[in-house]
């Protein structure tokens, strides 16, 4: 029994560290984005005019 238990442990540890990395991932990537948007709304801006 004690053998499964820990089992479970480790795959949700296992589980949590890949939605931390996943998360700092997120993080990392997130500022990049608002820089994108704002290059598409600048063209679309030039296009309408």
């Amino acid at each position: 029994m004690p053998q499964s238990v820990t089992m479970v442990m480790t795959i949700a540890i296992q589980r949590l560290n890949g939605s931390a990395a996943l998360i700092s991932e997120h993080y990392r990537v997130a500022p990049v984005l608002p820089t994108v948007a704002e290059v598409v709304n600048a063209d679309f801006d030039k296009q309408n005019w």
